[in-house]
């Protein structure tokens, strides 16, 4: 029998050495026995898994790395193919930009799942290895961002992070009777969250009703997000973002993905929020102005 204590986290990785040692000992810190770490690794050119074997050594972690061209969403279902023999029950994932903001986040998920909720929200706060104006404007632009309506933001800007092997496990058989999905998923970097879901909702027979028999709960102040250091680093970073638009809008075609709603279902929500004090300071904020800039200079480069 499964302990249903025991958590399996999953960690794409690609050149990550300036923050993967944030969000492997941020882990460790949380000191769960029961606790292995799947890390997807993009054969990065840096020294990020040096960086991983180092911490794994030192704080005699239960890392398996495997290595996999592939962009996030693809990456994190490698790490559930190759979790799916393992001995766990609350699967998490976790970016190697993002750290545990404390030593009690595991525990407080362990504590929701057995008391019956199915996913978990863990809210992402920003955090700068150095601080400036641009450190200021995109801790505020998060800020107001999930501000707008957080409730209902599940299905605008915050996504589940945790979920237990009751409600993954029918995604994973799919996935496995389904291989020709992995091809189409391969490249996609819009959305990734959001179509994920659906095929989680769907499967479990929900069809994205939250308020139905998957309980979601939210851990407030859970994670930190290391934030680019500049305009200049956020600018590229969306650039290449934006370059795989086209693509991705071809894959949607091909996956029938208007068909089936997901985009339709991502767009068309509450929009009241377009007309909120909160949204207008989102609009006037450098940081998005800089985002939707990069994304549409991205987009006609790709």
């Amino acid at each position: 029998m499964k302990d249903k204590n025991n958590v399996l986290i999953i960690i794409p990785t690609c050149n990550s050495s300036n923050t993967i040692a944030y969000t492997l000992k941020s882990i460790a810190l949380q000191k769960i026995s029961n606790l292995r770490i799947i890390v997807i690794d993009c054969y990065s050119k840096d020294n990020t898994l040096t960086i991983i074997n180092d911490i794994s050594s030192k704080y005699k972690m239960d890392i398996d790395i495997f290595q996999s061209y592939a962009k996030p969403l693809i990456a994190r279902i490698y790490g559930m193919l190759k979790s799916y023999m393992l001995d766990w029950n609350i699967m998490l994932f976790l970016d190697s930009d993002q750290l545990f903001s404390n030593n009690r986040v595991l525990r407080y998920v362990i504590t929701l799942v057995n008391k019956g909720y199915s996913m978990i929200v863990l809210e992402e706060k920003s955090l700068f290895l150095k601080k400036n104006l641009s450190s200021y404007l995109i801790n505020r632009y998060r800020f107001d961002l999930h501000r707008i309506d957080l409730k209902k933001s599940l299905s605008r800007f915050v996504y589940p992070r945790v979920f237990t092997r009751k409600i993954i496990e029918p995604f994973i058989k799919y996935i496995i009777s389904h291989r020709q999905l992995l091809r189409l998923f391969y490249n996609i970097y819009m959305l990734d969250d959001k179509i994920f879901l659906h095929f989680v909702y769907t499967l479990n027979n929900h069809q994205g009703d939250t308020s139905s028999n998957i309980h979601i709960a939210m851990v407030r102040n859970a994670i930190y997000h290391i934030e680019p250091n500049g305009i200049s680093e956020l600018f590229k970073k969306y650039l290449n973002y934006g370059k795989n638009v086209k693509e991705n809008l071809i894959l949607f075609y091909r996956m029938n993905l208007y068909k089936e709603k997901i985009i339709k279902d991502t767009l068309n929500v509450d929009t009241t929020f377009l007309f909120s004090k909160d949204f207008a300071k989102i609009l006037i904020n450098p940081i998005f102005i800089t985002k939707a800039l990069a994304y549409n200079i991205g987009s006609k480069l790709g």
